[in-house]
């Protein structure tokens, strides 16, 4: 919720920037660590073939919330034309990577890739296209501003994605990696209308 109240905060300023910055950077660190350590009970849990995969996408949370700021600040500064670019050459180098990666016969690393590489990519371009440097600021009244406007966002988030997710988690744990695989690609094709 970080970027949406750079958004739509009025007390906007490099102070408030800087805040939300450091909520999100140790956001992101806690909860990688904790998904990192927790990859070992996931692999058990859909009885996967690899540990490693699901090691390297809990990285994706670390680049995507990181990114979240800098996001909120070209969304803040009305920067659509530098959001865009930098989603499309986001997207189009995380989809030329995983093919690479899928025909030296990774695997599911070609599927693990596309975020990463994507959140990984975000992050630079729109490092770049803010052109400030951004310093540590713990103002815990500023991170209370921040909790205050977007706990409600958040509990919202949560419960949408556990929603739209928890038809893959059953078919993953009942019939496989495999299974979610097809249903995941079918579902997105059907999505296209």
């Amino acid at each position: 919720g970080g970027s949406a109240y750079l958004v739509h905060t009025e007390d906007y300023n490099a102070s408030i920037v800087d805040a939300v910055f450091s909520l999100n950077l140790l956001i992101a660190i806690i909860l990688t660590v904790i998904f990192y350590f927790s990859a070992g009970l996931i692999y058990k849990f859909f009885n996967l073939t690899e540990l490693f995969p699901i090691q390297l996408a809990t990285f994706t949370i670390f680049f995507f919330s990181l990114g979240g700021v800098f996001k909120g600040v070209l969304q803040r500064e009305l920067s659509f034309k530098k959001l865009s670019l930098s989603e499309l050459i986001a997207s189009l180098i995380s989809f030329f990577n995983s093919i690479v990666i899928l025909l030296f016969d990774y695997g599911v690393l070609a599927l693990v890739s596309y975020p990463l590489v994507r959140g990984v990519v975000e992050l630079l371009i729109n490092m770049h296209f803010t052109n400030r440097r951004y310093s540590l600021n713990f103002d815990f009244r500023v991170w209370k501003k921040i909790y205050n406007f977007s706990i409600y966002l958040l509990i919202n988030n949560t419960i949408n994605q556990a929603s739209r997710s928890a038809d893959q988690m059953i078919i993953g744990k009942q019939f496989g990696d495999i299974a979610v695989g097809v249903y995941s690609v079918a579902y997105k094709i059907m999505l296209f209308p």
